[in-house]
Protein backbone atom coordinates (compact mmCIF):
# COMPACT_ATOMS: atom_id res chain seq x y z
CA UNK A 1 0.00 0.00 0.00
CA UNK A 2 2.91 2.06 0.69
CA UNK A 3 4.63 1.56 -2.48
CA UNK A 4 1.15 2.59 -4.45
CA UNK A 5 0.97 6.02 -2.42
CA UNK A 6 4.65 6.58 -3.14
CA UNK A 7 4.19 5.50 -6.96
CA UNK A 8 1.09 7.61 -7.44
CA UNK A 9 2.99 10.67 -5.80
CA UNK A 10 5.92 10.06 -8.90
CA UNK A 11 3.20 9.93 -11.29
CA UNK A 12 1.69 13.23 -9.86
CA UNK A 13 4.77 15.21 -9.85
CA UNK A 14 5.48 13.52 -13.78
CA UNK A 15 2.59 15.10 -14.89
CA UNK A 16 2.97 18.30 -12.29
CA UNK A 17 6.53 18.93 -13.93
CA UNK A 18 5.33 18.33 -17.67
CA UNK A 19 7.70 19.13 -20.35
CA UNK A 20 9.64 22.10 -18.81
CA UNK A 21 12.65 21.59 -17.67
CA UNK A 22 11.72 23.13 -14.12
CA UNK A 23 8.91 23.03 -11.98
CA UNK A 24 7.24 26.65 -12.65
CA UNK A 25 9.92 27.66 -15.66
CA UNK A 26 12.42 27.83 -17.38
CA UNK A 27 14.79 28.49 -14.27
CA UNK A 28 14.84 26.68 -11.23
CA UNK A 29 13.09 27.93 -8.34
CA UNK A 30 13.17 27.14 -4.44
CA UNK A 31 10.41 24.32 -4.73
CA UNK A 32 12.80 22.77 -7.34
CA UNK A 33 15.41 22.62 -4.46
CA UNK A 34 12.72 21.07 -2.41
CA UNK A 35 11.93 18.51 -4.66
CA UNK A 36 14.80 17.73 -5.89
CA UNK A 37 16.41 17.04 -2.35
CA UNK A 38 13.52 14.49 -1.95
CA UNK A 39 13.22 12.96 -5.47
CA UNK A 40 16.63 12.89 -6.50
CA UNK A 41 17.95 10.70 -3.54
CA UNK A 42 14.83 8.36 -4.02
CA UNK A 43 16.28 8.12 -7.15
CA UNK A 44 19.55 7.36 -6.22
CA UNK A 45 19.59 6.19 -2.64
CA UNK A 46 20.74 2.28 -1.48
CA UNK A 47 17.47 0.94 -0.98
CA UNK A 48 15.73 -0.64 -3.77
CA UNK A 49 11.75 0.29 -4.06
CA UNK A 50 8.93 -0.07 -6.73
CA UNK A 51 9.09 3.74 -6.51
CA UNK A 52 12.72 4.03 -7.36
CA UNK A 53 12.18 1.87 -10.10
CA UNK A 54 8.90 4.44 -11.40
CA UNK A 55 11.37 7.57 -10.66
CA UNK A 56 14.18 6.48 -13.03
CA UNK A 57 11.82 5.13 -15.83
CA UNK A 58 10.03 8.05 -15.57
CA UNK A 59 11.53 10.17 -18.39
CA UNK A 60 10.93 13.39 -17.78
CA UNK A 61 11.54 13.32 -13.70
CA UNK A 62 15.01 11.59 -14.87
CA UNK A 63 15.73 14.34 -17.20
CA UNK A 64 14.81 17.09 -14.19
CA UNK A 65 17.18 15.35 -11.97
CA UNK A 66 20.19 15.03 -14.51
CA UNK A 67 19.50 19.16 -15.36
CA UNK A 68 19.82 19.91 -11.53
CA UNK A 69 22.65 17.20 -10.44
CA UNK A 70 24.36 18.92 -13.94
CA UNK A 71 23.79 22.50 -13.15
CA UNK A 72 24.25 22.54 -9.45
CA UNK A 73 26.13 19.25 -8.70
CA UNK A 74 28.20 18.89 -11.85
CA UNK A 75 31.50 17.93 -9.37
CA UNK A 76 29.91 15.23 -8.26
CA UNK A 77 29.36 13.41 -10.98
Amino acid sequence: EIYSLGIADVATFGELLGEGPFLFGDRPQSFDASAFGVIGNLKDGPFDSPVRDRIRTTKNIADYIGRIRAQYFSDLA
